[in-house]
């Protein structure tokens, strides 16, 4: 039996970025929206670390719902053979 493993870098499967925005706005309604993240430490003086990285797990636990949707070109290559 073949296994194959799957990495997901956010944003070039799916659109990460929009549904992480939703659990970080939910922390704070100032946070800035993704057209905003030129840096790694975003969330400094809206949530706290934990915050932060908790509304990641979020996202990424919810992911394979169909809400998020694989982007179009991306699509042939999440076809998995048994």
């Amino acid at each position: 039996m073949t296994k194959t493993v799957i990495v997901d870098i956010d944003n070039t499967l799916w659109q990460f970025c929009d549904a992480f925005y939703v659990e970080l706005a939910k922390l704070n309604k100032d946070f800035p929206t993704p057209d905003f993240w030129t840096n790694w430490d975003i969330w400094q003086g809206y949530c706290s670390k934990d915050d932060f990285y908790r509304a990641v797990n979020i996202v990424h636990s919810n992911q394979d719902s169909d809400q998020y949707v694989p982007y179009q070109k991306q699509r042939a290559s999440l076809l998995l053979k048994s």
